[in-house]
């Protein structure tokens, strides 16, 4: 069955954002829990959104809250080092209801702040935009993607060629 549309926006109180990062609900995935007949047990935690990892990742401070079994073991590239991690398998709720079903998440000993590192795994799903229009940051995700794409180039093209013919429109009129 598809996934129903939905969608949120995150909003800057003042300025321009310098991370975008909100809360989200993580939990036992679905298939967890009926295998292992584990009862529903979430936690709402920060996360930060990250166009340069891979996968999601969860912190292990949650895994032991949620009391999380591993799935698998990965094998987990950053910029030092390669090491060895375990896999969950977890819901995450998004803002708004988004809601992201059985994903399979790596442990990350230290997320900072955070307890969840959102990565190109969830961002694909849908289609993510970044505005920063009046000194606000806003971010929006919707889910599943829209099936359009959003080009700033064609705007561009557009409002060029309307600038030209304006442009052309005031030397005939200056000539006559």
């Amino acid at each position: 069955m598809p996934q129903e549309f939905s969608a949120f926006t995150t909003k800057s109180d003042s300025g321009l954002l310098r991370e975008l990062a909100n809360t989200v609900t993580v939990r036992h995935s679905g298939l967890i829990r009926k295998s292992f007949q584990i009862e529903l047990n979430e936690q709402i935690v920060g996360a930060i959104w990250d166009t340069g990892a891979t996968t999601t990742s969860i912190s292990k401070k949650l895994v032991e809250i949620l009391k999380l079994i591993p799935i698998a073991k990965t094998i987990v590239h950053s910029i030092h080092d390669a090491r060895e991690v375990n896999v969950h398998s977890v819901d995450i709720i998004l803002p708004n209801r988004v809601e992201v079903f059985n994903l399979q998440v790596t442990e990350a000993a230290n997320l900072g702040k955070y307890d969840v590192l959102i990565g190109m795994d969830i961002i694909t799903l849908g289609d993510f935009a970044i505005t920063n229009a009046n000194k606000r940051t806003f971010f929006s995700f919707r889910y599943p993607s829209d099936y359009k794409h959003i080009d700033y180039v064609v705007e561009a093209k557009t409002i060029y060629e309307k600038k030209m013919r304006r442009l052309k429109y005031k030397r005939r009129k200056k000539k006559k």
